[in-house]
């Protein structure tokens, strides 16, 4: 009776782990893992060796391919930020949290990234590990990293999920100077920009021309510099009207980054872009 009986339980808890791994697929739920890397400001390592690259923000690169290979050429802030990614996350317990988009094209898992509170309940950890509970999970990395003024924003209109606490952290780290925003809000006129190669800046000009190319809109400032958004995200700038900028002087804020040996910004959002009155 007593083999028949064990034999049982074991049956049982082979179902019970089966229905509880359909579930977690099903739902998007992710078991909390250890952070044994961190690679730059918004991508980490975890324990089972999976990458995963930070849903929402953009930090400054550490490294640029040439001739084929990776080298060591950081961006301002890059090491900032990456050494505060470390303070939140390194060997640390994480909750991941996915959105519509799960990979990138390089593969990674794209995710918001929670790290778990030290000392929590039994109960606790039980509801986190299910997905059932927020209690014990610190406020997301992500959006830390954002309010200190260490990533740009990045979203997409298929992740969506967080978009509002997002823009709200963007302007906070603006309008407390934190980070790479500290003492450099004035606007650079959009024939310097070219200068600001790799930073984020704040630049004015005026609109000449709104043309359509491919997969990305582009609005050109001053004849020479282009302010570039992809057509997937022209949804979300569904409270402006991007004719409606033609002529007009704006300010547009991003990372000066370099496209085909030309500088260029890429906007998400409407935050990023406002009319000079």
């Amino acid at each position: 009776m007593n083999f028949f009986y064990k034999k049982y339980i074991k049956a049982i808890i082979l179902i019970a782990s089966i229905i509880l791994l359909l579930f977690l697929k099903t739902f998007d739920i992710s078991c909390p893992q250890k952070v044994t890397d961190v690679i730059d400001g918004d991508t980490i390592q975890l324990a089972d060796k999976t990458i995963v690259r930070y849903l929402g923000i953009d930090t400054p690169e550490i490294r640029r391919k040439s001739n084929g290979e990776w080298i060591y050429d950081p961006y301002p802030f890059s090491e900032k930020a990456k050494q505060y990614n470390k303070q939140l996350v390194k060997n640390k317990i994480v909750k991941i949290k996915t959105d519509m988009r799960k990979k990138d094209k390089f593969n990674r898992l794209l995710g918001y990234i929670y790290p778990v509170k030290n000392n929590l309940s039994f109960l606790d950890k039980v509801g986190i590990f299910l997905g059932f509970s927020n209690i014990g999970l610190k406020e997301m990395a992500n959006i830390q990293i954002l309010k200190q003024g260490l990533a740009i924003m990045d979203v997409r209109s298929e992740d969506m999920k967080y978009l509002d606490v997002f823009v709200k952290a963007q302007q906070y780290a603006r309008e407390n100077e934190n980070g790479f925003w500290e003492n450099n809000l004035q606007p650079v006129a959009s024939e310097n920009a070219k200068f600001h190669l790799r930073e984020v800046i704040t630049i004015q000009g005026k609109v000449t021309s709104i043309k359509k190319r491919g997969i990305v809109l582009i609005l050109t400032l001053d004849k020479n510099f282009p302010i570039v958004i992809f057509e997937s995200n022209l949804k979300l700038f569904y409270d402006i009207s991007i004719d409606d900028l033609l002529y007009k002087e704006v300010e547009v804020f991003g990372m000066v980054k370099e496209y085909k040996s030309k500088p260029q910004i890429i906007i998400c959002h409407p935050s990023q872009i406002s009319i000079v009155k």
